[in-house]
């Protein structure tokens, strides 16, 4: 009976222990997290710049990439769609014309994919509490919180016509979408602005025939 008294103690006297080491625990963090917010208000700006630069291009290219395969899967474009090669009786070629409504209209559409995709998502970052504080010693080091930070777009998509040489008489064409996304994120005392650019090959062909130079800008 004494045996299991005093294990029982031991057992209350360890809980209490634990107990204890968790208060002791979060009174230093948010000791740290005060103190960080004190000596670094001035300098949190920096901070989360330097920490949302890359968060904000990750999302950038995650979006982008992700809304052009999903625009990719629900079209079924061919260069024949978008592209027009006229020919002589020698079967030169002498014209070759775009569709440019047509590409218009996939700009647009790639455009409020993306706009769309980047509405519904904040930039989120962790932010070390020693970076809060103006010691080196400390940058990037504590215990980490999270924070989402608001953040507006704007998104460019047009189109790029690319021509090379693929063998005798023959060049290759292709025709490029261009995803431009400017980001402007919202921090406690100003905004941080970034840029991404993503290329996507839409269609290519291999023209069989000489091209007139003022489509190739070839002199």
């Amino acid at each position: 009976m004494f045996i299991q008294l005093k294990a029982l103690r031991n057992g209350k006297g360890r809980k209490k222990r634990r107990n204890y080491t968790l208060l002791i625990l979060i009174a230093v963090t948010v000791s740290l997290f005060v103190v960080g917010v004190s000596f670094g208000s001035a300098n949190i700006d920096p901070v989360l710049m330097e920490l949302a630069e890359p968060a904000a291009i990750n999302l950038m290219n995650d979006t982008v990439n992700a809304s052009y395969k999903k625009f990719v899967g629900g079209a079924d474009i061919t260069y024949d769609d978008l592209v027009k090669i006229t020919r002589n009786e020698e079967g030169q070629i002498t014209s070759l014309t775009t569709d440019a409504e047509l590409l218009n209209l996939m700009c647009i559409q790639i455009d409020d994919e993306v706009g769309e995709a980047l509405k519904k998502t904040d930039v989120k970052i962790k932010v070390p509490l020693g970076s809060l504080t103006e010691s080196e010693v400390l940058s990037g080091k504590g215990p980490t919180f999270s924070m989402n930070l608001s953040q507006s777009n704007t998104v460019d998509t047009y189109t790029e016509s690319r021509f090379t040489d693929a063998g005798v008489n023959q060049t290759e064409h292709e025709i490029i979408f261009v995803v431009k996304v400017t980001m402007t994120i919202i921090l406690p005392n100003t905004t941080a602005t970034y840029e991404f650019e993503q290329g996507f090959i839409v269609t290519q062909s291999i023209i069989v025939g000489n091209v007139p130079s003022y489509y190739t800008n070839k002199q």
